[in-house]
């Protein structure tokens, strides 16, 4: 191969390892300062209480992003059947979260695969995706002190941080910190009560 040619790979070879380097770096650092926030659920049907939640979720946490997970089907509802379809609980959360910034539907669990949904593999999903982000994960009081039972519930402490939406100003916080021992963010949202005949009489697809 003549000189210049051999000089002409080489700079070609040089630039690409040197942009490969640079869009590396930014993608890394870009997703390192994000903050993730992913906020799963039966949502059968998602509502303005679970909206308020969300909206606290994002201030609080600082959150550019924030997924809502419509589960297929929960662990713990397995032998539930759902008031709505797959597609209708789709259509209310988009109806509700219309036009807001910083929040997202995210169909991960839907169209999975698996018939039963598991928070640790969304999360491991959304770990790969933002490599380098915060990720934090909303949890209701109910879930929280039964968060023993979860699938792989140690390795879900490890990768997000846990926030908690407070249920009722009864929650007992005490017992939160002995399951949470490296701690967990308390999201001190109002409380809103919703009777679920309120919920079904509003619902508009």
């Amino acid at each position: 191969m003549p000189k210049q040619a051999r000089h002409n790979v080489f700079r070609g070879h040089h630039y690409l390892l040197k942009y490969s380097v640079l869009f590396f770096k930014k993608t890394y650092f870009y997703n390192i300062m994000q903050n993730i926030g992913i906020f799963g659920g039966t949502f059968d049907p998602f509502h303005i209480g679970h909206l308020t939640i969300v909206e606290c979720f994002i201030e609080k946490c600082s959150l550019d992003e924030c997924f809502i997970v419509p589960a297929k089907c929960s662990p713990f509802k397995i032998y539930k059947d759902n008031l709505y379809t797959d597609n209708e609980r789709i259509k209310i959360i988009e109806k509700h979260i219309k036009g807001i910034k910083k929040i997202q539907i995210s169909l991960y669990e839907i169209n999975n695969s698996n018939p039963v949904s598991y928070a640790v593999d969304t999360l491991n999903y959304y770990k790969n995706k933002y490599n380098g982000a915060n990720i934090f994960l909303l949890i209701g009081y109910d879930a929280a002190i039964n968060f023993s039972e979860w699938k792989d519930y140690k390795m879900i402490l490890d990768i997000a941080k846990i926030v908690i939406a407070n249920r009722s100003e009864y929650n007992n916080k005490e017992l939160l910190e002995h399951i949470f021992t490296n701690g967990y963010i308390e999201l001190n949202n109002p409380n809103i009560d919703i009777s679920s005949t309120d919920i079904r009489k509003n619902i508009i697809f």
